[in-house]
């Protein structure tokens, strides 16, 4: 009889199990979300290339870059800025990133020496992670300041790395 009970309770364990089971294992239904602050998201990359002459610097000494316009409707959350160009008796080379409204704030980066060309000409690299916020409507603008940077041998590249964020 001992294996009759057995087997009976056998199966009634069976017979729960089989009947909570499918509750408890049941998917619960994800949570619908939509992520529009996500880096990756909406990524931003440009970059100007331009001739260090004198209708693109000022006094030799500074090169401005204004890039486009940000849409209406999104910031741009800037997160690396690289620029190259020659300068010759440089001094103290840095380029400066802002944006093109007034009394808007602003990060400064220096330079570094790649190289210097028999002529005296140095190849300057200014290469940051940053965290700059341009507002919708506005343009994102880096000025390069170095001594002697007309005339200048190739043009300068100037990269601007980010993403933009939906404004509710």
């Amino acid at each position: 009889m001992s294996q009759v009970r057995r087997l009976s309770t056998l199966l009634f364990f069976a017979a729960t199990v089989a009947f909570v089971s499918p509750t408890l294992l049941q998917a619960q239904k994800p949570a619908l979300v939509k992520s529009i602050d996500e880096p990756g998201r909406t990524p931003y990359l440009n970059t100007m290339s331009f001739q260090q002459t004198p209708s693109n610097c000022i006094n030799n000494s500074a090169c401005q870059v204004t890039f486009p316009v940000v849409p209406q409707g999104f910031r741009l959350v800037i997160t690396h800025v690289n620029a190259t160009f020659a300068a010759k008796n440089y001094g103290f080379a840095h380029i400066i990133l802002y944006q093109n409204n007034p009394g808007t704030s602003t990060m400064s980066f220096p330079a570094t020496v790649l190289g210097v060309d028999p002529s005296g000409y140095a190849s300057l690299i200014a290469d940051w992670a940053v965290r700059f916020y341009i507002e919708p409507g506005a343009s994102p603008e880096i000025t390069i300041y170095a001594n002697n940077l007309v005339p200048a041998f190739g043009t300068a590249d100037v990269t601007i790395a980010g993403y933009l964020v939906a404004i509710p």
